[in-house]
């Protein structure tokens, strides 16, 4: 089976606080850079398990990308669908999280996600499992849902797996939390009955 991964893939900054968070001050935390990304995790996952998988994202053209882009290829995925972009830089997830474990807040910018357009994919074949993510636009999810194979849906965020109500039908494994849940089905799943129901 081919299989074919269409999302983001960024740089993860994340703090990891020391103690009590203090809101609106100065915390100390141990801060860590990763490669990240939805996308990027499931086509880099893909390729630790020997599918190869094809990726189709978008990284600036700076040393960043091409760090990404260089794991990937040694990790055994095919990035030669991934665009290079001049115009926007890779795109980055900074997350702050208390001692806990849990997340406080986070920031995205991944404007070169607007760059994966449906002129982009590759075609979809009836053997194929194309995985994706919602950062990247509608118009392109829509295509994906219309191509051939098995389609594997990644919601990523409450706000954003809004994009995935259109096209649910089309979509054969789609894997979100209850928060996400919540969004897809219009159910509150605030405590365990709505959870039953969404189920």
């Amino acid at each position: 089976m081919r299989v074919n991964v269409i999302g983001a893939c960024n740089i993860d900054i994340t703090a990891l606080a020391g103690g009590p968070v203090r809101m609106h001050d100065s915390n100390p935390a141990a801060v860590r850079y990763t490669h990240g990304g939805v996308g990027r995790n499931i086509a880099h996952n893909c390729a630790l398990l020997g599918l190869c998988p094809r990726f189709v994202s978008a990284v600036g053209s700076g040393p960043q990308g091409e760090a990404i882009l260089t794991e990937l290829r040694e990790a055994g995925c095919d990035v030669s669908g991934v665009l290079v972009s001049d115009e926007y830089p890779t795109g980055s997830y900074i997350s702050f999280i208390d001692e806990k474990g849990e997340l406080v807040v986070a920031a995205n910018s991944m404007a070169i996600n607007g760059l994966i357009v449906p002129a982009v994919l590759p075609e979809g074949e009836e053997d194929s499992l194309t995985a994706f993510d919602t950062n990247i636009p509608e118009e392109t999810i829509e295509a994906i849902c219309a191509m051939k194979g098995v389609k594997y849906a990644e919601p990523v965020s409450g706000p954003k797996c809004v994009k995935l109500i259109p096209h649910l039908g089309a979509i054969d494994i789609i894997k979100p939390n209850v928060y996400e849940a919540s969004e897809l089905c219009g159910t509150d799943t605030s405590d365990e009955q709505g959870i039953i129901k969404v189920e």
